[in-house]
């Protein structure tokens, strides 16, 4: 009889329960605090990696570097107000060797990028608009 209810409230908390407990612990071990940590399904984290994945923002200026992954043509868009239309925009591309595959300096906001010739990879964008560096991570398929 014990068993079959530890099997039934077993089976019950993984049915209903979409959520475990984690805990905090300080530099002693001693256990600070506690919290739940909610579960998603596949289909909501997949759902929510693809949203995600589909371009990459730069945290210093509203920079858009999309699609990523790309099969070819990438595109940079800079949504920054601050922004003078002819300030200069260093563009550089790099293998994850370190070897530069194109560099080009432009004075638009909007920057297109064929990397069709390249094989399918990863590759490293460093933008720099005046003072301020950027890097971004790009897969290629």
């Amino acid at each position: 009889m014990k068993i079959n209810l530890v099997i039934l409230l077993y089976l019950a908390n993984t049915a209903f329960c979409a959520a475990q407990i984690g805990f905090t612990y300080d530099d002693a071990g001693n256990r600070e605090s506690r919290y739940l940590i909610e579960l998603k399904s596949t289909d909501e984290a997949s759902e929510e990696a693809d949203k995600q994945s589909n371009f990459s923002i730069s945290e210093k200026r509203n920079i858009l570097v999309f699609p990523n992954p790309t099969e070819g043509l990438l595109a940079i868009e800079i949504i920054d107000g601050e922004l003078d239309e002819g300030t200069p925009i260093q563009m550089n591309i790099y293998t994850l060797k370190g070897d530069l595959i194109t560099s080009k300096e432009y004075a638009s906001k909007t920057i297109e990028i064929d990397l069709s010739d390249q094989p399918p990879g990863t590759y490293l964008l460093d933008l720099n608009i005046g003072e301020d560096k950027h890097n971004f991570m790009i897969v290629k398929d």
